[in-house]
């Protein structure tokens, strides 16, 4: 073969090789950027499937320490209500017991923190008990009714609460409108012993004072202020006072003047101390 032709021939095969070997480069080049993207995106669902499997772990761990201290907690008050139905088992023969047992169920009931349960077992003694114990009728009524008388509070700050997140009174809201002030008038217990309509009365004249000068007021309630509770520090409520907070001293002397009229005493305006937002209490304690 020519010298001439072998060189052409060898050259043509080269140049194929190259080309082959370029293309052959290339695709893998591109097999490999794949195959990266790949492995990059496998591993970011390895991290997202191992953290999952922690968030997992972490989950169940919690579930089963809030199970045990659930068991904890149950068991506890099993022990608690054993112990309760004890002393409680005690309270149907109470009559008959000595004074000082008698007087030690009162201070027994007292301490209990649930107060339905409380007042049950307040109504019990009363019922039960007899009259060669001086106090004790008289202390299980003074727990009923200071009992009943928090519960009843508490109610009252949860909607005042709630009302200071609502609408606020404007001089265009209705008489009993939810937005508007609301008033609670009290009648000393100990201001009217043996006399209780003439304590009512009172608080009925103070309410409709208030609703003639307050027209756009919220509810208004009539309730007796247990002698126990007027004798707690923060109460000591003599004569006719309205206790209010001192962004609500406005309030307080806008109604005043209609509840003196009515009442045809000065009623003295106090400092409150307890947070109830667009709430006014009234005592008529005279």
């Amino acid at each position: 073969m020519d010298a001439s032709k072998v060189t052409a021939w060898v050259a043509t095969a080269t140049a194929l090789l190259g080309l082959y070997i370029a293309v052959r480069t290339e695709l893998l080049n591109d097999k490999t950027d794949k195959l990266a993207v790949q492995t990059t995106v496998l591993k970011e669902n390895v991290a997202l499937a191992t953290a999952n499997a922690e968030l997992a772990a972490k989950q169940t761990d919690r579930l089963i320490r809030d199970n045990q201290e659930h068991r904890s907690s149950e068991q506890f008050n099993l022990d608690y209500n054993k112990l309760v139905y004890t002393e409680v088992s005690k309270i149907f023969d109470v009559g008959t017991l000595p004074c000082p047992k008698q007087h030690a169920i009162n201070a027994f009931i007292d301490s209990l923190r649930d107060s339905s349960f409380k007042i049950g077992l307040a109504k019990a003694v009363g019922a039960a008990a007899g009259n060669t114990c001086e106090g004790v009728k008289s202390t299980a009524g003074d727990i009923l009714a200071s009992t009943t008388f928090d519960l009843d509070q508490s109610a009252t700050l949860r909607t005042a609460v709630a009302k200071a997140e609502q609408q606020r009174p404007t001089s265009t809201t209705q008489a009993g409108a939810p937005g508007g002030w609301d008033y609670d008038v009290f009648w000393c217990e100990a201001s009217f012993v043996g006399k209780e309509p003439a304590g009512k009365d009172a608080a009925s004249k103070i309410v409709e004072a208030i609703a003639k000068a307050d027209a756009g007021h919220g509810r208004i309630r009539i309730r007796s202020l247990p002698r126990a509770v007027n004798d707690r520090p923060g109460y000591g409520v003599s004569g006719y006072q309205i206790r209010a907070e001192p962004g609500e001293q406005v309030q307080a002397g806008k109604i005043k003047p209609a509840l003196d009229s009515a009442l045809r005493a000065d009623v003295v305006i106090r400092p409150s101390t307890q947070p109830t937002p667009w709430y006014l209490s009234v005592f008529a304690c005279p």
